[in-house]
């Protein structure tokens, strides 16, 4: 069976804009699927634009249509399938991700398949069944038409075991995989706490599976890639595993490209694991604050406190390593006001974060706020292709919707302020001068000072797009 995967690239713009960043999800199923010996290539848009004629063509020759989609991608992946559909109706298309695990309804609007949750189980069952044509009522986590009903098969108990049911992706599947300057390599799946009220992770990932070090070093020595984000949701949710991971680079890798991850703040608090990923050459941690107040925290279910915050921070600081926490900060919780955009902004400068993102709060499918904003009658778009986490789309509690829109850009702007970024450019420029007079045979290392100034260009940049694309959406939902 010749297998067409396809993963639409985010809207534009978003924090990561930047980055071309490859999911891991379908490109491990189509792994699976290729050692099963289907053959199968992969349409990502992060990684090169999908044009719909090369689409077609390569859709033309294959016997079954794979497309993984967030929220945000929704719409993309709909069009691109009913692009299909509309050419060869008998097409057979399956559809998974987050937002059809929990609103298959809206995959199967132009699918015939959604694979909800995990496709380690569904997705191989699925092809199985499809190839003997003998019924779908067996295949685990299968949402599919049943003689014109919506039928939900029950999803498999038992998760995938990720050294054993979940290969590494064989990235050279994706069209225009070429030398990239990132690698995402998966060392553990789920969330161990699991009561975030904006999050879905837990319900999509329920509970906390690690993939073995060695496993994982011995896939990096294979990528042998430029530079490494370690996608999981939380890097170091154990943290003695992360550091074995880091221990085995620091013994096995000839060179250890420069790596991100996500982390949880309470890392800050471990001096061992600062001093291990700063000797292995950590450059982004992605640190979810999300608020500066004890309402809010609350109200989020983040399981922090304002003074576990304000440790790690020191932590990070004293092991020089505060220049690569980006704080991840969400406005729009119930007990946020118009300034806590701009709040979290004074906050994070003053503390010497490098880099951050605001977020406005953003009510995914499967999680408590949108339940909860749902029961309220707060919800004021179900088009999932605005739950991106830059526009507002429930009835916020303690502003308007566009002083909530405001909020994030302001607090964007405040953090990267033109006299921010010729500060941080004067301060370069002294240093690059500096090292040019010690190192006049060598000057190339001197660029390495204008990262700074760089990023809050960036970000100033960036929120003045945000505030573009959004003022139109604000001013249209204010009328609903």
């Amino acid at each position: 069976m010749k297998i067409l995967g396809i993963v639409p690239a985010l809207p534009k713009p978003h924090y990561l804009s930047r980055y071309k960043i490859p999911v891991v999800g379908l490109p491990i199923l189509l792994t699976i699927a290729k050692k099963m010996g289907h053959q199968t290539e992969i349409l990502m848009g992060e990684v090169l634009s999908i044009n719909a004629n090369d689409l077609l063509a390569r859709a033309e020759r294959a016997d079954l249509i794979a497309i993984s989609c967030l929220s945000a991608t929704f719409p993309q992946t709909e069009y691109y399938a009913r692009l299909i559909k509309s050419k060869w109706p008998s097409k057979l298309i399956a559809i998974g991700g987050p937002h059809v695990t929990f609103k298959p309804e809206d995959g199967l609007r132009c699918a015939d398949f959604v694979i909800r949750y995990e496709g380690e189980f569904g997705f191989p069952s699925l092809l199985q069944a499809i190839a003997l044509g003998n019924g779908f009522e067996n295949v685990p986590n299968l949402s599919w038409k049943n003689n014109g009903q919506i039928t939900h098969n029950p999803a498999k108990e038992q998760l995938p075991i990720l050294d054993r049911d979940s290969p590494f992706p064989d990235f050279s599947q994706i069209i225009g995989w070429h030398n990239p300057p990132i690698v995402a390599i998966e060392t553990s799946r789920g969330c161990e706490f699991g009561k975030c009220e904006f999050c879905c992770v837990c319900k999509m990932f329920p509970g906390i599976r690690f993939r073995d070090p060695e496993t994982v070093v011995a896939e990096i020595a294979k990528q042998n890639p430029r530079s490494i984000f370690f996608p999981d949701d939380n890097f170091v949710a154990d943290p003695e595993h992360s550091m074995a991971i880091l221990t085995l680079m620091l013994r096995k890798l000839r060179r250890i490209p420069p790596w991100a991850a996500q982390v949880r703040a309470s890392i800050g608090e471990n001096r061992e694991w600062l001093r291990l990923a700063k000797r292995t050459g950590c450059v982004f941690l992605c640190v979810g604050f999300e608020s500066r107040t004890r309402a809010s925290l609350k109200e989020a279910k983040k399981g922090q406190s304002l003074e576990s915050v304000e440790r790690a921070i020191a932590g990070f600081k004293e092991e020089g390593m505060l220049h690569a926490v980006h704080g991840a900060f969400v406005v729009g919780f119930d007990g946020d006001d118009r300034y806590s955009g701009v709040e979290s902004a004074k906050w994070a400068r003053k503390t010497g974060l490098g880099s951050i993102q605001i977020s406005i709060l953003t009510p995914l499918p499967g999680t408590d706020t949108y339940a909860k904003l749902k029961t309220q009658g707060r919800i004021l778009s179900e088009n999932p292709g605005n739950l991106d986490g830059t526009k507002v789309t429930f009835r916020p509690a303690g502003m308007t919707i566009e002083e909530l829109q405001r909020s994030a850009v302001d607090g964007l702007k405040k953090f990267s302020s033109p006299w921010v970024i010729t500060k941080f450019f004067l301060k370069a420029t002294v240093r690059a001068g500096r090292d040019y007079l010690e190192r006049v045979a060598n000057p190339r290392p001197i660029f390495r000072h204008f990262h700074e100034p760089a990023i809050k260009i960036y970000i100033r940049s960036l929120a003045a797009k945000i505030g573009r694309k959004t003022r139109k959406f604000s001013a249209a939902a204010r009328k609903e």
